[in-house]
């Protein structure tokens, strides 16, 4: 399958070899390349994280620290024609079912009929997960261009460079997915913001090149670090920089 969701200036053309490896990157990231790890509940969160690339899902009434995706995946699918489980089906925007970590991990065990039906509907939905998750960026690059973002010009400059290599657009678009937009207030530490717009906001070089790309490394490496010294619990956050650093140190090497 050719990804190419939006038919304009924006629009990244990846081969059917570069999206499949893309898929398998992200996968890798988020999920060690397992399919058992395509639906979980991590330890000391308040949602679900499902598909390839994690994709969040909110219970009903829980507080939504972050940006809820799953049901945007969902949308995407269904305007794909992608045939969904019945009961998701009826409600595209439903919460997610399980209210707690521990009730989904007896519904996990019990092999609950939704948990079946969803890990069937994932593992047959890779290519459709990675064409969503380049809509998501083109959106999001469309989104600036219209709106009044005060450094959209800037910003879409260094998006033009990072397209320019395969390594530049897999960067966007695994970063998007792993940190998200870095749009909205409420994702930040004490103003400071960490998403993609960031990252591409501090950028200065010219170059249409895979120096683009070394460059993007190094300010997202500064931007997580300001994260971690402004986070609410520092210590915590500072055992996750780590593997933050070796995910995107990767990325001028990945393809």
């Amino acid at each position: 399958m050719l990804i190419s969701t939006v038919h304009n200036i924006f629009s990244l053309s990846l081969t059917n070899e570069q999206s499949k490896k893309i898929g398998q990157l992200v996968w890798n990231n988020e999920c060690q390349g397992k399919t058992e790890q395509l639906i979980v509940w991590r330890e000391g969160e308040h949602c679900a994280s499902l598909g390839i690339g994690h994709c969040i899902w909110y219970p009903a009434h829980a507080h939504q620290n972050f940006r809820q995706s799953f049901p945007e995946l969902i949308k995407f699918l269904k305007n794909q024609k992608v045939k969904l489980p019945t009961w998701l089906a009826r409600n595209i925007k439903q919460p997610c079912p399980w209210k707690t970590k521990a009730e989904f991990d007896l519904a996990k065990k019990k092999s609950d009929k939704r948990i079946v039906d969803l890990q069937k509907l994932l593992v047959q939905t890779i290519d459709y997960q990675v064409a969503y998750m380049v809509h998501r960026l083109e959106q999001l690059m469309q989104g600036l261009r219209k709106g009044l973002y005060p450094h959209k010009y800037h910003v879409y400059k260094q998006y033009e460079r990072m397209i320019s290599t395969p390594e530049g657009m897999f960067a966007l678009v695994d970063y998007l997915n792993f940190k998200g937009d870095g749009i909205s207030s409420s994702e930040a530490y004490q103003g400071h913001k960490w998403g993609l717009v960031s990252v591409l906001e501090h950028m200065s070089g010219t170059s249409h090149d895979i120096n683009a790309v070394h460059e993007f490394v190094r300010i997202a490496d500064m931007v997580l670090t300001t994260r971690v010294v402004y986070a609410p619990s520092p210590e915590v956050e500072q055992k996750w920089l780590p593997g933050w650093r070796n995910r995107i140190y990767r990325y001028p090497t990945t393809l």
